[in-house]
């Protein structure tokens, strides 16, 4: 007699994990991202970005506090979202509220790393392109159109008789 356990065995399938889609690096220029993080930490502004299109790996701003380029990031990114310098440095000191879930722009640069890598970086910020409206279904075309009309009412009927 056939233990329980030996028939589970007949009916489940050993099937492998869904594998993980791969990721690409975002290309260079402007894209549009929802910031999903925002923190100064560590003499760090850290902003985490991701892109609409799923495919692509987030990207991290993240230049130190003393570095020339924090000035043009941090300042780019108050403007876009419409706040001064203090604002947003509130905002950001305050876990990221008024921050988290924006959709901004940003131009995108590559670097190789040291190891090989690729990296997105952000330059500066910008106002994101609108977003697309859904595309209207192209309108039928009339079922018979007034010189159609005339047409048919002007000719003679035809002959179903062939000779």
């Amino acid at each position: 007699m056939a233990d329980a356990f030996d028939m589970l065995d007949d009916t489940f399938d050993d099937a492998p994990p869904a594998a993980r889609a791969e990721r690409e690096t975002v290309p260079e220029g402007n894209h549009a991202f929802t910031i999903k993080a925002a923190e100064i930490a560590d003499g760090r502004l850290s902003v985490t970005l991701v892109h609409e299109d799923a495919r692509y790996y987030w990207v991290k701003a993240n230049p130190p506090t003393t570095a020339k380029s924090f000035a043009t990031i941090a300042g780019s990114l108050a403007r876009v979202l419409g706040m001064t310098g203090g604002q947003f440095r509130d905002a950001i000191l305050d876990g990221g509220d008024g921050v988290v879930g924006r959709r901004v722009g940003a131009r995108i640069w590559h670097k190789a790393g040291d190891r090989g890598g690729l990296f997105a970086n952000v330059g500066e910020f910008h106002q994101p392109e609108p977003e697309a409206a859904p595309a209207k279904p192209a309108a039928k075309p009339a079922a018979r159109t007034a010189t159609k009309k005339a047409d048919a009412a002007t000719r003679p009927p035809e002959d179903d008789i062939p000779f």
